[in-house]
């Protein structure tokens, strides 16, 4: 029975139910701002309408995914105080970002030092 439930074909969701369909007639990139249709949330948030696209988000940065939504309505619901504030992140600086060119660029390592002789065998 389990391996009949975990086999059977989950339905897709539609991409038009968590994004927005949007026609638009320009012919460069323009930048647009929604407001978070969540209720409770009405954070604003920017995007870029391309020419060649038609779905974009619906949600804020903050509540894109299904499972942070879901979270967001339950302690609504629950009465709690629901914070949308987004952690910020510090950016790498230019020492980590180029931690590949200083990594080649150190000398290799001797696993045992120089102390150590090293005996041929006769």
């Amino acid at each position: 029975k389990s391996r009949a439930e975990r086999f059977t074909p989950r339905e897709i969701p539609l991409p038009e139910k968590n994004n927005l369909v949007l026609n638009t007639e320009a012919f460069k990139p323009e930048p647009s701002r929604l407001a978070c249709p969540l209720p409770g949330c009405g954070r604003e948030y920017s995007f870029v309408l391309y020419p060649d696209r038609n779905l974009y988000p619906m949600y804020c940065e903050v509540h894109r995914s299904e499972h942070k939504r879901r979270h967001f309505l339950r302690m609504a619901e629950k009465g709690s105080r629901v914070t949308c504030e987004r952690p910020d992140w510090e950016r790498w600086g230019d020492y980590e970002m180029d931690f590949e060119a200083y990594a080649v660029g150190r000398p290799l390592l001797q696993p045992f030092g120089h102390g150590r002789a090293v005996t041929q065998p006769s």
